[in-house]
């Protein structure tokens, strides 16, 4: 779907799949991987990308630090943090580091990229939670900037894909009213 200066669609599999030319992970401000998608994709990318987190300084939270993407599809992997070691993401982290890793994607000139369902866990934010924060961001990106000219949310089921295009159509609902 088309919005502001971009285009936002839905991949339901695994983000490493993917050929866009950045892929957003998760990590705590310390750069370790958020459970599920960010150690996969860490995992999946190789272990120079994994020796490259564990050299860095902590990035403080709602950060990003960039890499390339190693053995992945994409030529960029940009680890943005939602949490700290003893705290699960909150809404506000999430909106801060998806909004930082975005900025990112701009000042790089990247013109696609791949947005993970993340802080969906058990334990972390409810899906609709999670995809309000997410949608959000990506709907202030396309407002502000024509990079990325593109957005895939990547998201593990029809389920949390309805809770997403739910929240969009009540986003687009009001912004319409």
């Amino acid at each position: 779907m088309r919005y502001g200066f971009g285009e936002l669609d839905f991949y339901i599999g695994d983000i490493w799949e993917l050929a866009t030319q950045a892929l957003i992970s998760p990590v705590t401000e310390d750069l370790h991987p958020v459970v599920g998608i960010g150690s996969n994709l860490v995992r999946r990318a190789g272990p120079e990308i994994a020796k490259e987190l564990a050299d860095h300084d902590p990035i403080g939270l709602g950060h990003a630090f960039v890499t390339k993407a190693g053995t992945l599809r994409a030529k960029w992997l940009i680890h943005t943090s939602i949490c700290t070691l003893a705290s699960p993401p909150s809404g506000p982290d999430v909106c801060e580091a998806l909004d930082e890793a975005l900025s990112v994607c701009q000042h790089m000139a990247i013109k696609s990229v791949a947005v993970p369902a993340m802080a969906i866990e058990p334990g972390e934010l409810p899906v609709r939670v999670a995809a309000n924060v997410i949608v959000r961001s990506c709907f202030r990106s396309f407002k502000m900037s024509r990079l990325p000219e593109r957005i895939v949310l990547v998201v593990p089921s029809p389920y949390v894909e309805r809770e997403f295009k739910y929240v969009i159509e009540d986003i687009l609902d009001k912004e319409y009213q």
